[in-house]
């Protein structure tokens, strides 16, 4: 066939409808020096370009899309369609001898990927024309799948301008099925002339390489996750990354990762820096990846309807980890919005008797590590000094949610910068005697008796929900109305705060007055209605 032969045009619509698509990558391109990417973008315009021409093709027969380190070549009527086969063989062969090579490595390769596909031709920012539609996407996720120097063809462009016509022109594989972006289906065939591209058994060869290198990739990516957020300042993140990289197994950067973030070993990392953090930091490594061990990936989405991670009053048997996503901690009373730095649930760990004190749910799609709470317990088993700082944030999160009770500190200003200095969380055992007179005792979850009158007991009972709580050692404008001391039946957990802060508090707001007022007031009417 002679194509010189044909009638040049003087002019073409813009191209719309389905088209060929030949689309272009260089092969480790990201690793030349910035010298030689600029001259493979030449070179490879250049052999565009030559192979175009030699083929009687001119700039009014196809439209070119530059993409990064390759490109796309729409081609326009259908004998130009025809010809982008023969484009390709010829850019092929410029390969052969490239007239470039790189400084630093082997001779530069490329793979090609050709297409019919619906496109439409379309203005640009700063450029006069492009190419849009699913065509061209198409063209570029085959291009993705294709080996260095394979040349692969869909199904579509062999229907049209191969089959039964040119079979005999090329060396063609049976064709196969690849899945590629969003799930979408490819019928793919190797092609190939002469020795320009890979054979045939070469290409079968190679054909599932993917799984191992998919599985190497996804490795590499995890592992950047983890000098991301390391780099980063968030260690919780780095540790899901890490977890993954687990299930992948490739434990060597999980364990250096919590070599890092351990106390033990304050030395950083070849590619990120140390941080620390208040629980994970105070664990030896071996114990920070014993954790880790257990600890399982949890995926939600809100928009599926899988948006509840655990609800007020189930039982509390896991603690979770936020690593993404907006959630919500719904206490009685208000919300509370999470962010990826907190523990959740970890009440359990310190009471072991106790339900879900909030809902806790995902407001879009987010991401968690579990970990349930014997495995936690299990793996920090005989480090009391973990333990601690566990039972630490664990009072903390108690106090935080009891001082945000609207009906003992209501109004605008919560008032947890000032009481929380002051207040503190214990657990105290049953025989224990607590003093009325100079503290407040917020009773979170227990059982005690008071003495308000001569002869007189009146059992105070808070089960651990934060809309329940009790309050012995009232004070108000009223006389204090509890006596001067109680007596604990049952494991209690009290937050006690000393009479002059919240004195000073009812000082300071009216609400918070009223509000204590009508503590002391319910408080009186009990008495009363236990005398009768």
């Amino acid at each position: 066939m002679n194509y010189s032969k044909r009638a040049p045009r003087l002019r073409r619509d813009k191209i719309r409808g389905t088209h060929a698509i030949l689309g272009m990558d260089m092969v480790s391109f990201s690793t030349l020096s910035d010298d030689d990417q600029l001259r493979a973008i030449e070179a490879l315009i250049h052999w565009v370009k030559s192979a175009l021409a030699f083929h009687g093709l001119t700039e009014k027969d196809y439209c070119w899309s530059p993409a990064g380190d390759g490109g796309y070549i729409t081609f326009d009527d259908k004998e130009a369609c025809s010809k982008a086969i023969d484009v390709a063989f010829s850019i092929f062969e410029k390969l052969k001898n490239p007239g470039f090579q790189p400084q630093v490595g082997d001779r530069l390769l490329i793979r090609m990927s050709l297409h019919a596909g619906i496109v439409q031709e379309g203005n640009e920012l700063g450029r006069e024309r492009n190419i849009w539609g699913a065509g061209i996407n198409e063209t570029a996720r085959i291009v993705n799948v294709s080996s260095p120097s394979q040349l692969l063809v869909s199904k579509q462009y062999f229907d049209l301008y191969i089959k039964g016509k040119r079979e005999h022109d090329f060396c063609i594989g049976k064709s196969y099925h690849r899945t590629v972006k969003h799930g979408a289906n490819v019928e793919i065939m190797n092609f190939n002339k002469g020795s320009l591209c890979i054979s045939n058994q070469q290409a079968k060869l190679r054909r599932w390489e993917g799984i191992g290198s998919i599985w190497y990739q996804t490795i590499q990516e995890y592992t950047y996750l983890v000098y991301d957020a390391m780099n980063s300042n968030a260690p919780v993140a780095a540790l899901a990354a890490a977890k993954f990289l687990l299930a992948l197994n490739d434990e060597k950067e999980a364990r250096e990762l919590c070599d890092v973030i351990s106390q033990s070993n304050d030395k950083a990392h070849a590619h990120y820096k140390a941080c620390n953090h208040r629980l994970f930091s105070q664990m030896p490594s071996d114990v920070l990846f014993n954790v880790l061990q257990h600890a399982k990936p949890r995926m939600f989405s809100a928009s599926s309807g899988n948006k509840i991670i655990f609800k007020l009053g189930e039982p509390s048997n896991s603690c979770f980890f936020p690593i993404s996503g907006k959630m919500l901690l719904k206490i009685p009373g208000y919300d509370e919005p999470i962010f990826p730095k907190d523990i959740i649930g970890e009440f359990n760990l310190w009471l072991p008797k106790i339900k879900r004190t909030a809902t806790f749910e995902v407001v879009n799609d987010g991401l968690l590590l579990e970990i349930q709470n014997d495995e936690f317990l299990k793996a920090i088993e005989g480090r009391s000094d973990v333990k601690q700082v566990i039972y630490g944030i664990i009072k903390g999160r108690i106090i935080e949610n009891v001082l945000k009770s609207n009906i003992l500190f209501p109004g605008k200003d919560f008032p947890g910068k000032i009481l929380s200095k002051v207040a503190s969380c214990k657990k105290i055992q049953p025989g224990k005697k607590l003093d009325l007179r100079s503290h407040v005792h917020i009773i979170f979850l227990g059982e005690l008796i008071i003495e308000p009158r001569p002869n007189m007991k009146l059992k105070i009972i808070a089960n651990g929900e934060l809309d329940s709580v009790e309050v012995i050692g009232i004070i108000s404008d009223l006389d204090p109305p509890d006596g001067d001391s109680a007596e604990v039946l049952s494991e209690s957990v009290i937050i006690s705060i000393p009479h002059q802060d919240i004195k000073l508090l009812q000082d300071s707001s009216r609400l918070i007055r009223r509000s204590w007022n009508g503590l002391c007031g319910e408080r009186l009417g009990e008495i009363k209605r236990h005398q009768n």
